[in-house]
């Protein structure tokens, strides 16, 4: 309940008292009742074997990643989930405790299901998505749970009616999610199991529920007209682009929300311009790409060993042997087109009911020592307990009310995690560690940049720093802002208002990124490159003539006006602005903290005379207009 209802979700975990308090959970629980040696998942020699390369592959994948620190906690924490299934098995060791457990399982279901269920009511969401997060995330939380309350039902009495409660609550948020994945996977189980029982029969019938419900998107995806899938598979490109670029180790353990931008070419029409992508919406992809081909063969290799060997197995508790193994189906099935990483609460689940399993199958006749458990568990939290603190230290620094006192608490944040890049550029944002003029903050927000690697945010803050003490890296920093964010304004902005050599291409595809750029104050003693970036934009063949032609014409028009004595407005860029854009949560897991990032002063009147909307919101827009390496418009123009 602790992970599932916000230590684990995808916003209770960006809180550092929230994060610890489940780390110190899960580690009590397999320190307490859990096995790491000799064989904690009952794979057999040859399937210990393929653990131990895992393992191994894992830790290589990390050492040899650029942002190594992207998954130091996943790292710390792996032998925490690989003992958690052996200790479900010891808390599970006879009838009465699993008939217990069971019990408190479909209470946390009905707890869960029931919050999702109201907030859905309370807030008019567009499907069930709280606690969790997001409708998948919730989606697959519940499908892997529900087979397993499922064998509560068949005690009778007050069991039965715990059961019924759980499973019409869960059914219901599962049905309203309206995942198209969920319904897919329990479609495919449906139909291979409705010939067999009449629990088959049921699930037919959700199944039948939620495709009917899918319906309208399904015509969409045939038609072509569907956002949300022609948005997953940019994400699954650039992940196969990424992963071809070190397919032997992976780009590292957590590194795809830091990383993936790099390759990801987001659409005009269908992605914000500042998305910061943190999941590539395939588990066996994001494995591949982070741990390489050897870590995802690896990883079905084991998943192999470990069914092969199930099957072998006569259950003692055949009803809950079949839940649990339906549930991790359930879950493979959707993991293949969601984000089952994205969150601690769902591999949690799947270890969980991976332990029901084996606790079906009965308890081992030879009994484990307790002490590499116990050494295990308390090493891992030895080394999670400073990057907790300095998460805490960082939360501290967002409720704070003077800046004096933010700067303590996030330098405190950085003595403990020296590594991790958004406490340093949350301190050179803050402007209390050192002037602007003698380039200090400058450096720190380009090392920032560097160890994330390839989130835009951070580069735009370093290049524009560097800009103002004249670094001889700001340019190069400011096109890999564009680089990594495509289809933003203010890094060819800032690129064509740096120098004098300043060239008209960066100026023409500031003004397709946002039009408004036209009133810009900064802009006013360079009329000529001006007039030649909007010249240039009128010549790009991938951006809607119309849209063009508008372009000049209000270029034209605003020669007329005479610019506004009143104070000027200012366009602004927000680091954590909202929700869907927030590097803080999605790229680094952490709570929001809404920043400036760069202020861009227009003309009041000007702006008021600007009605167009910018050509990376058209979905006529043609991607490849904005793919040039160096940030320019028509590059191939530049002489």
């Amino acid at each position: 309940m602790v992970f599932s209802g916000w230590a684990g979700t995808f916003f209770g975990g960006a809180f550092g008292d929230w994060t610890l308090i489940g780390h110190l959970a899960l580690l009590l629980f397999v320190a307490a009742f859990g096995e790491i040696w000799p064989d904690p998942l009952r794979l057999g020699r040859s399937g210990n074997m393929l653990l131990l390369a895992f393992v191994a592959t894992v830790m290589v994948s990390h050492v040899v990643s650029p942002v190594a620190r992207a998954g130091t906690m996943s790292l710390i924490l792996l032998p925490a989930f690989v003992m958690v299934p052996s200790a479900v098995v010891r808390c599970w060791a006879t009838a009465e405790q699993r008939k217990l457990g069971l019990k408190s399982m479909a209470v946390v279901v009905a707890i869960i299901a029931g919050w999702s269920l109201f907030s859905w009511w309370q807030l008019e969401t567009p499907g069930t998505s709280l606690p969790l997060g997001h409708h998948n995330l919730l989606a697959a939380w519940l499908l892997v749970l529900l087979p397993v309350v499922s064998a509560l039902w068949r005690d009778g009495g007050a069991d039965r009616l715990l059961a019924s409660v759980a499973l019409v609550l869960g059914s219901t948020a599962l049905i309203l999610t309206e995942s198209l994945g969920a319904a897919v996977a329990v479609a495919v189980i449906a139909l291979w199991a409705a010939t067999r029982n009449r629990w088959g029969r049921i699930g037919l019938i959700i199944a039948a529920a939620l495709l009917v419900l899918q319906s309208p998107r399904l015509a969409k995806i045939v038609a072509g007209a569907d956002f949300s899938t022609i948005a997953r598979l940019s994400y699954l490109q650039a992940g196969w682009k990424g992963f071809m670029e070190r397919p032997a180790v992976g780009w590292g353990p957590g590194a795809a929300s830091w990383t993936i931008s790099e390759h990801f070419r987001p659409l005009p029409g269908i992605h914000p311009p500042d998305q910061v992508v943190a999941d590539l919406h395939s588990a066996p992809l994001q494995i591949a790409y982070e741990l390489g081909i050897v870590g995802l063969l690896l990883a079905v290799g084991l998943g192999i060993v470990w069914v092969v060997r199930r099957r072998r197995v006569q259950p003692q508790d055949p009803g809950l042997w079949r839940g649990a193994f339906l549930g991790l189906t359930l879950l493979a099935l959707v993991s293949c087109v969601g984000r089952m990483m994205a969150i601690s609460a769902l591999p949690l689940a799947a270890a969980l009911v991976a332990g029901m399993v084996l606790s079906a199958e009965g308890v081992p006749r030879t009994a484990s020592r307790r002490w590499p458990t116990v050494v295990a568990a308390t090493l891992m939290m030895l080394l999670a307990l400073p990057l907790d603190l300095a998460q805490l230290a960082y939360d501290d620094a967002v409720a704070a009310s003077s800046k004096l006192a933010q700067d303590r608490y996030l330098q405190r944040a950085i003595k403990l995690d020296p590594g991790f890049p958004l406490y340093r550029i949350r301190q050179v944002l803050l402007g209390s560690s050192a002037p602007v003029g003698n380039g200090e903050r400058a450096d720190q927000a380009r090392q920032a940049a560097v160890d994330a690697r390839g989130l835009a945010a951070l580069w735009l803050t370093a290049g524009r720093l560097g800009q103002e003490v004249e670094a001889p890296w700001a340019r190069a920093a400011l096109v890999r802002a564009c680089r990594t964010s495509p289809l933003g304004a203010l890094a060819p902005f800032y690129l064509s208002t740096g120098d004098a050599s300043s060239r008209p291409e960066w100026a023409a595809r500031a003004l397709l990124a946002e039009p408004l750029l036209l009133s810009a104050s900064r802009w006013e003693n360079r009329q000529e490159m001006i007039a030649a970036a909007v010249e240039l934009s009128g010549q790009v063949e991938g951006v809607d003539a119309w849209w063009r032609h508008q372009l000049e014409e209000t270029y034209l028009w605003l020669g007329e006006f005479e610019p506004s004595s009143s104070a000027p407005r200012r366009l602004a860029l927000t680091l954590d602005g909202d929700d869907t854009t927030s590097v803080s949560l999605h790229a680094f897991r952490r709570q929001p903290w809404p920043t400036t990032l760069a202020e861009i002063e227009v003309d009041e009147a000007w702006v008021g005379e600007i009605d167009l909307v910018a050509a990376t919101e058209l979905r006529s827009t043609d991607p490849a207009v904005f793919a040039q390496s160096e940030c320019r418009l028509g590059s191939e123009q530049v002489p």
